[in-house]
């Protein structure tokens, strides 16, 4: 068990377990010192021994960030996206924590911070290297933390329906531009994807072959089924069935 006592002024924790050496050090907060005591005993826990925590105390989470974005992320697919996040990470005031001192707190803190500015999606993307950084540093580099201190964060929640839809003015401006237009039946199918929201996947997809009854078209008509839409969803989907049936029977032929 740590002991915990004030000593001149300060707060002093001591660990001792059989086997090893006791280990004691000094905090202004004695807050900081449960902290270490426990860290410490659950790195003996799980090592079987106190490992040296030197290292942790003199490293930062940027040395980290650094270490992995040079020898990890260029092997990954997407590696110039997460080379790009991790030099947003960087210059973090995040990165300027130390291992020993890195707490769930920091973590949740700058979760809330970059919640702010970015979307969730991009706060949760940031968070997965920050999570594998570490993960990274203790399997394969041997550093001893105590624990992934992300993992213990709640991610934030990603909605991806949208709420604006186009304006009046926006919409006919877009059909008018159609009428100029050289590829047959665009318009119609923007009044298809515009009367049925429909994302940009389904409507590349679609096929001459495809009926208002197939498992891929009802779907996307049907107002109670089609629920990647979100919020978006408009009455009268009927306006759309009849565009899609002119485009099928001109395509017909």
């Amino acid at each position: 068990m740590a002991t915990i006592r004030k000593l001149r002024g300060r707060w002093q924790a001591q660990v001792r377990r059989r086997g090893m050496k006791p280990r004691c050090k000094s905090f202004d907060t004695k807050q900081e010192a449960e902290k270490w005591a426990r860290d410490l005993e659950a790195q003996v826990d799980r090592f079987g021994a106190a490992p040296d925590t030197k290292i942790l105390e003199s490293t930062t989470l940027g040395q980290l960030l650094e270490r992995y974005q040079r020898e990890i992320s260029p092997t990954k697919r997407g590696s110039v996206q997460e080379i790009q996040r991790i030099d947003v990470l960087r210059r973090h005031d995040l990165s300027y924590r130390t291992l020993i001192g890195l707490s769930q707190q920091d973590i949740a803190s700058f979760r809330d911070e970059r919640l702010q500015s970015v979307a969730p999606s991009t706060t949760v993307r940031e968070l997965a290297i920050l999570s594998h950084v570490l993960e990274v540093a203790i399997r394969d580099w041997g550093l001893p933390i105590a624990k992934n201190v992300v993992k213990l964060v709640r991610r934030p929640v990603i909605r991806n329906e949208r709420s604006r839809r186009l304006t009046s003015d926006e919409e006919q401006r877009l059909l008018d531009g159609c009428d100029g237009g050289h590829t047959p039946y665009f318009k119609t199918l923007l009044i298809l994807a515009i009367e049925t929201n429909m994302l940009r996947h389904f409507s590349r997809g679609l096929c001459k072959s495809d009926r208002l009854e197939s498992e891929r078209i009802s779907p996307i008509l049907d107002v109670q089924h089609s629920s990647e839409a979100g919020s978006n969803n408009r009455a009268g989907y009927g306006f759309a069935r009849k565009p899609l049936r002119q485009f099928q029977i001109a395509t017909s032929h």
